[in-house]
This record gives C-alpha cells, sequence and structure tokens, in this order.
C-alpha cells in the first residue's frame, strides 16, 4: 500500500524529539515496552498435527540452539499416554514456537506514526499533554522498506501452518504473513490513531528515513523550547506551525509561525551566581530562578552542537555554570525540587 505523502510523529519535547530535529534521527521502540500489552504480541492457530508442531519448533531452535539440545528437547515430549498428556504437550510446543518467534522478530524496532496532525486524542497521549510537538515527516520520498499501515480488522492469531511454510519450506509469501501479522494488527478500538509503522532490524535510535517537512507546536509547550531550535529550524527550512483551537468547536487547527519573528525571551537576571558548585545569594534577592530548567537546556545544549550552544549562551550566560553541575548540586539550590532535577538528568544523560 502506497503511504500518504505526509505522516506525523507526535512527541513529548526531549532527548528523542530534538534528536530527530537536529540529528535526523528515529527511536525505534521495542515492542516489549509499548502501552499496550497485546500489541505485537499475538496468539498462534493451531492448524497443523503435533508431529508438524514439534518439526516446526525443531527448525526453529536450531536458529539458537545445538542439535543436542533438540534431541534432548524432543525426547521429552515424545509419546504422552493419554489425551490430557497430549494437550500439555501440546502447549509445551507452542510456548517454545512462541518464545523462538519472539526471539526472531523481538530485536527489531517500532516508529509509530499517524496520518493526522489534529488529533486531540494523540496530542494528549503522545505529546505531553498538547505541551509537546508533532513533527511532519515527508513520507512520499522515505528511504525505508519496513513501512506500513496498521491492519485493525487483522486477527490476533498467526497461523501455526503459515509459520511452518516459512521456517520449514522457505516460502517467502507465508513469511510476510507472519511478519505483518506479527506486526501490524492491531484492536480496532486504536483506530482512531490511524497508525503507519516503519519496522527497522535494531530498536534503539537510527538513522531516520524520513525527511522533516514541518513542526506543529503544541498549545501549551513553552516558547523556549522554540526558540532555542530557531537556528536549526532556520537553517533547515523546516516551516512551524502552532496548533490552535475554533471558538465554536472542538477542532484543533493550526497557523504558521514565522521562524524570523521568533526571538530569544528575556530572561530576569537570578537572584545569586553559580561559582563553584555552590550557590551564592546576591543581597535583596527578591526572585528564585528555575535553576532546574536551565539546567536542562545547558545539558541539551552540549549535547547538540554548536548552533544550540551558542543560542543558549546568548539566552543566559549562568547556564554555562549550570551544565557543568552534578544533580545534587542543582538539587541543593533553593528554589528547586529535587526530584525534578533527576528526572530532567536521567532523560538527558
Amino acid at each position: 500500500m502506497k503511504p500518504p505523502q505526509k505522516l506525523y510523529k507526535y512527541s513529548p519535547l526531549g532527548v528523542y524529539s530534538l534528536r530527530a530535529i537536529c540529528q535526523s534521527e528515529v527511536h525505534h521502540t521495542s515492542p516489549r515496552n509499548f502501552n499496550d500489552p497485546l500489541d505485537c504480541n499475538p496468539t498462534i492457530q493451531i492448524d497443523l498435527n503435533n508431529t508438524q508442531l514439534a518439526e516446526l519448533a525443531s527448525v526453529m531452535m536450531r536458529e539458537v540452539v545445538s542439535e543436542d539440545a533438540i534431541e534432548k528437547w524432543l525426547e521429552g515430549i515424545e509419546s504422552p499416554e493419554n489425551d490430557q498428556d497430549e494437550k500439555i504437550v501440546q502447549q509445551e510446543v507452542l510456548a517454545k514456537i512462541r518464545n523462538l518467534l519472539d526471539l526472531d522478530f523481538g530485536k527489531q524496532g517500532v516508529l509509530s506514526l499517524s496520518e493526522k496532525w489534529d488529533e486531540p486524542l494523540l496530542w494528549s497521549h503522545y505529546a505531553d499533554q498538547h505541551r509537546g510537538i508533532c513533527i511532519e515527516y515527508d513520507a512520499a520520498a522515505a528511504n525505508t522498506s519496513g513501512l506500513g499501515k496498521v491492519d485493525y480488522r487483522a486477527p490476533r492469531a498467526l497461523r501455526a501452518n503459515d509459520l511452518y511454510q516459512w521456517k520449514v519450506n522457505g516460502d517467502a509469501a507465508a513469511r510476510k504473513r507472519a511478519y505483518d501479522g506479527y506486526f501490524f494488527a492491531k484492536a480496532d478500538d486504536w483506530e482512531y490513531e490511524r497508525e503507519w509503522r516503519d519496522i527497522a532490524e535494531q530498536a534503539g535510535l537510527n538513522p531516520s528515513p524520513f525527511k522533516i517537512s514541518a513542526i506543529y507546536i503544541g498549545m501549551r509547550c513553552d516558547e523556549v523550547w522554540v526558540n532555542l531550535l530557531k537556528p536549526y529550524l532556520k537553517e533547515k527550512r523546516i516551516s512551524l506551525r502552532k496548533i490552535i483551537v475554533n471558538d465554536h468547536t472542538f477542532a484543533l487547527a493550526s497557523e504558521p509561525l514565522n521562524s524570523d519573528d521568533l526571538e530569544l525571551p528575556t530572561v530576569k537576571t537570578p537572584s545569586g551566581k553559580v561559582s563553584g558548585g555552590i550557590y551564592h545569594a546576591l543581597p535583596n534577592s527578591e526572585t528564585v530562578p528555575n535553576w532546574a530548567n536551565l539546567m536542562a537546556i545547558g545539558q541539551i545544549a552540549q549535547k547538540l552542537g554548536p548552533l544550540i550552544g551558542d543560542a543558549v549562551k546568548n539566552y543566559h550566560p549562568t547556564i554555562a555554570e549550570l551544565s557543568k553541575l552534578s544533580t545534587q548540586q542543582v538539587g541543593a539550590m533553593p528554589g528547586i525540587d529535587p526530584s525534578v532535577s533527576l528526572a530532567l538528568s536521567s532523560k538527558i544523560k
């Protein structure tokens, strides 16, 4: 199936979304980390006899264990004495096949995308309750063979015969049916997401197969993030759009943001200074700086290179000092919740 011209990635603002913008990387998630435990977790429909099931399991085991181990396992399931024992053996063989299938597909990662940028539930669930962004990708020019549409009508179960024809007889069409059923079948409750998926051979950070064409800014997104990303967005000619609401409906709309009009916000001078990892309050101080935010910005600047680094220096020179401090040092400063600084640090490192 041909993909739409554009696909969209909803995301909170953090390391993965910043790397997507600045480093042209995407994060393919392991299915084991999905919010839906039934997703990429199929059952197996038995349409083979027990001899064929055992043969299938044996062939799959050869990819991971020795022949001696296979023979020993087969001896343990031979000659059940009655129907009850036969059912127990059948379930044991199915469990073995299911585990081996996870070993086969388990290292691969999934990048979830949507056909829509204006779905309120996706903004709430995946873009930090509208505080994040939605990245628009040019899907028509995608450099990937792993892109496919989620099937909300497909059964959860894979046919054992498809696995047999693939593993035992090398049938490529049977392999594709099993692959599609594993990665692209999803319950119809999720149909509102209108999801497409890119499957990578390895879960984790990978080079992006897509070019970014626009970024939609959530209604609650802090403008400081947009301002810090301004050099990259302008350099790459990525258009910016701000999510807005219709006064008379619940529908979302968007309006363009001119990156040339974005300016770094004015920042109040902190009520102290950082020296040697110690915060020194100034006399007659009335304000307390948000050290957690400054620390996060400083550390992100170190990760993402000179363009953002220059923007950060213009933002406030105190950040250069904060980026050198440990979580404990920052947590001891006035006006900061230590749990917040710990969470920020763990995401940035």
